[in-house]
């Protein structure tokens, strides 16, 4: 409901549009200036293109669309029961969340539990709270999902494999109910 009749103005299509110029006049006008032909350059630029949007939808869709994640089952005509942080928990997976090379290269996104609880925090905090958050789950009996980065990848691809087979149970999928408060 948030997402309707959004008015930008024009002055900001105007910078977008000349932002994505100046980017590609840069990365094909250095390079084409000293001398690499036109059709390496094409080359570099699909393959850089294809490597971030590989690496941005693994980062992003392992965090939520992994075999550990729960995924809370909506009842009828209602809301899940549930608090923002509850479900937060519940969906999201951090991978290599105290590692500081990780955090560092891929800006906080491993630590997705805290990026979820404290969006407006810098991730370069992330690691301290990360160890509160899962301190905090365990107390309160709620899952805290967490693994490596390859943990992750292999969580995706699982749960790929178990929806690809359209099983009315997706094939143990963890689909919860959670009882009304």
């Amino acid at each position: 409901a948030n997402m309707h009749d959004i008015q930008h103005p024009k002055k900001e299509f105007f910078f977008f549009a000349l932002c994505k110029l100046c980017h590609v006049a840069i990365f094909f006008g250095i390079r084409l200036m000293a001398g690499l032909p036109l059709t390496h350059v094409l080359i570099g630029y699909l393959a850089m293109s294809f490597v971030n949007s590989i690496l941005f939808v693994l980062f992003f869709a392992g965090t939520h669309f992994a075999d550990v994640c729960l995924f809370p089952e909506r009842p009828e005509g209602g809301q899940i029961p549930l608090t923002y942080a509850e479900h937060a928990m519940l969906a999201s997976l951090d991978w290599d969340a105290l590692d500081p090379v990780s955090n560092f290269l891929v800006g906080g996104i491993n630590a997705h539990a805290a990026h979820h609880l404290f969006p407006h925090v810098s991730h370069v905090h992330y690691p301290a709270i990360t160890k509160i958050i899962a301190e905090a789950a365990k107390e309160f009996h709620i899952p805290y999902n967490q693994t490596s980065f390859g943990g992750m990848v292999l969580s995706h691809f699982e749960l790929l494999y178990k929806l690809r087979l359209r099983h009315p149970d997706m094939n143990g999928l963890k689909i919860v109910s959670v009882p009304a408060a």
